[in-house]
């Protein structure tokens, strides 16, 4: 599992409201194309594996909005094995780094770090954390999407 490094703003950041459908509008074209050609993917599934980032993006700003409100406790949003394309998309957004920072500014008012987890070590509460990712992923995004990203598990 990759965490998703999701800091409490500084001072000089702040969080944008953003709604899921604004964001499924935003498109790369040199990021899509990119993908398409290192991963040999066609036109139609890179869109939607950068459509699919976006919402991994949207997640995880819900998750720390929820967090900042009270109303969770803990940042769950992580890269579980049925994700790693999408985290293959954001590592080819993140090589367009001018794009991807004023993205990230313009978009959540803040820079979206991506932190992977390098230690072999279990992660703590490792199950309860990939259930309460589960249950952001359906209630945030919706039953297709989670059946979709999850499909070998349901």
């Amino acid at each position: 599992m990759m965490p998703l490094t999701l800091e409490r703003p500084a001072s000089t950041e702040t969080i944008k409201q953003l709604d899921l459908e604004t964001l499924l509008n935003y498109r790369h074209p040199h990021v899509i194309k990119r993908y398409q050609k290192d991963f040999k993917a066609t036109p139609e599934v890179a869109d939607a594996l950068f459509a699919d980032l976006m919402r991994f993006f949207y997640l995880g700003y819900r998750n720390r909005i929820l967090v900042e409100q009270g109303l969770e406790t803990d940042y769950v949003v992580a890269m579980y094995p049925p994700l790693l394309p999408i985290d293959d998309m954001w590592h080819t957004f993140i090589l367009f780094t001018r794009d991807y920072a004023e993205f990230g500014q313009t978009y959540f008012g803040y820079f979206i770090h991506h932190q992977p987890n390098i230690d072999d070590a279990p992660i703590p509460d490792a199950e309860a954390r990939l259930r309460k990712f589960l249950s952001l992923v359906y209630d945030e995004l919706g039953e297709a999407t989670f059946t979709r990203w999850f499909k070998a598990y349901c």
